[in-house]
Formats: structure tokens, C-alpha cells, sequence
């Protein structure tokens, strides 16, 4: 288990950093390999981030359409957490400018 989650990791960290370059094909392919291959570990919070950071990938190239899709996939899988999470608030915020 611990052999997944540090590939999890390795993966949601590029796709990070691939964001912050804006290199969004890059970017958006980690996190997709995170959501295809979230059964290795259904539990992992990495998933839902990963989520999120497709929609961050998307609203990037402009892709409104793909990019409102993306949120509100991350909003129903966090739709029980905490609402005061510093992540959700973000996410809500970015959410209103692609509306």
C-alpha cells in the first residue's frame, strides 16, 4: 500500500508543478493517470486533488466547458467534507470565475 500512495504522490507532485509552469497537456496526464488508476488506493485524498487540478488544467487552456465539468466532478466527490477546508474555498472562488 505505501509502494502506491508514494506513486500517488510522485504523480499529483508533477502534475503541481507541470501547472505551475503551465504546462497543461503534462499537467492534466498525471492527474488523469491519478483518477484512472484511483482503485489502487480508493482512498487516497490525492484523487479528489487530482480532480481539482484537472479543472485548474483546464481553466488554463480556456476550456470553460471542460473546466466547469472537472469542478463540479471535485465538488460531488467532497460534497460531505468539511466546508470551512482552505481547499474547498479555493476551489469555490476559482468555480464562480468559470460560470
Amino acid at each position: 500500500m505505501a509502494g502506491q500512495y508514494s506513486t500517488f504522490l510522485a504523480h499529483y507532485t508533477r502534475g503541481q508543478a507541470y501547472l505551475g509552469q503551465h504546462s497543461v497537456a503534462e499537467a492534466a496526464a498525471e492527474f488523469q493517470y491519478l483518477l484512472d488508476h484511483r482503485g489502487l488506493a480508493p482512498f487516497s485524498l490525492l484523487c479528489p486533488l487530482a480532480q481539482l487540478g484537472l479543472a485548474r488544467a483546464a481553466v488554463l487552456t480556456g476550456d470553460t466547458e471542460k473546466a466547469r465539468k472537472a469542478y463540479q466532478d471535485f465538488f460531488a466527490l467532497w460534497k460531505d467534507g468539511d466546508p470551512d477546508l482552505p481547499v474547498l474555498i479555493e476551489a469555490k472562488k476559482e468555480y464562480e470565475k468559470v460560470k
